[in-house]
């Protein structure tokens, strides 16, 4: 997360966030675009050779990342929800490598219906949401399951449950997803503000540097 944070401070200071959102609304090209920067810019030889680094670590990572985690959801709902719920730990290899294909095929489905709808978001924003959720959800379990002797089934479906409720509430009624607009506004006028100090600190530099030619 600190690298995220310096890549993001290193595009806006050195692309501008106007120029990375003209790219792409969500801001998620601002990693490609301090890379090409970096490179030595676009239609360089150094600029294309980073950007596309960069662009093969990110595919690959979230190949294997989605892959990975439609593994695991569908051999848990195989094996945890079917075999040990609905079939009474009584499995039938067959039938439980038949419902984690179909439930990977669902699961994939569903991945790819969210990500066309999220197209314009900020992958960065949502991953932070589902970092939250899941630690919401994932805390109070391991906390009682460590701590309380009579913690059953029961408690760590309603701690699942009562802790990504709350977290997903807590998301709900944020500033950023209840006045939107308001939020974006006062982004909105500190790039600006920040836009003009820049501009004002640069005719400065050039008028102290076209007086010193001068007086020489």
């Amino acid at each position: 997360m600190i690298m995220v944070t310096m890549i993001g401070f290193g595009a806006a200071l050195f692309i501008t966030p106007q120029q990375i959102t003209a790219v792409d609304k969500g801001g998620n090209m601002a990693a490609p675009m301090i890379a090409q920067f970096v490179g030595g810019g676009a239609g360089t030889l150094g600029g294309d050779i980073f950007l596309a680094f960069v662009c093969a670590v990110a595919f690959s990572t979230i190949i294997a990342v989605v892959s990975g985690l439609i593994l695991a959801v569908s051999a848990a709902v195989a094996h945890d929800f079917y075999v040990n719920v609905l079939k009474d730990g009584k499995p039938d290899q067959r039938e439980q490598m038949k419902i984690a294909r179909i439930s990977a095929f669902f699961i994939g489905a569903i991945a790819i219906v969210l990500g066309i709808a999220c197209e314009k978001q900020n992958i960065a924003h949502l991953v932070v949401l589902a970092f939250a959720v899941v630690a919401s959800s994932n805390f109070p379990v391991i906390l009682f399951a460590l701590f309380w002797k009579r913690f059953n089934a029961g408690g760590i479906v309603t701690g699942l449950s009562v802790g990504a409720i709350f977290a997903i509430g807590v998301v709900l009624v944020s500033p950023t997803m209840t006045y939107p607009k308001k939020i974006a506004a006062d982004a909105k006028k500190i790039v600006e503000q920040l836009e003009k100090k820049q501009a004002s600190d640069g005719a400065g530099r050039q008028g102290l540097e076209g007086s010193g030619e001068g007086a020489g």
